[in-house]
């Protein structure tokens, strides 16, 4: 069961007035096309609920901004592939944190650089080995 509703706001030299529509349906399958252009605002909320697998592919440019907070929660293994460069930057501090093994590996030359100071701890032992 899905549901749609929309608010038109009419104006100008006819007068001024507010339609709202709203849809509701049920379907097993569901074909969108859009021959060229598509574009969708959300005034307040949005919820996409998928419950088997899914997929989205974009052939051109994506873009994704978020003005406030991003959470992502993932119930399994993530993977990420990058044919190209990978940069990550922030404004503020970066905290990777793992429960199990972490793993940072290069087949070129990998450069780790501090503008200030730099600290490797360990409650253990540090080795910095050749191999």
């Amino acid at each position: 069961m899905g549901s749609f509703r929309a608010t038109l706001e009419l104006g100008g030299k006819f007068g001024h007035g507010r339609v709202q529509v709203q849809m509701n349906w049920q379907t097993e399958n569901m074909n969108v096309n859009v021959g060229k252009n598509f574009n969708m605002q959300i005034g307040e909320e949005a919820s996409v609920n998928v419950e088997g697998n899914s997929s989205l592919m974009v052939n051109q440019n994506s873009t994704v901004s978020i003005s406030k907070n991003n959470i992502i929660s993932i119930g399994g293994d993530e993977k990420r592939e990058t044919k190209g460069s990978l940069r990550v930057t922030s404004e503020k501090s970066v905290d990777i944190h793992s429960l199990g093994e972490t793993n940072i590996e290069s087949d070129k030359r990998m450069i780790i650089a501090a503008q200030d100071k730099m600290y490797i701890k360990s409650s253990d032992k540090v080795d910095i080995a050749k191999g």
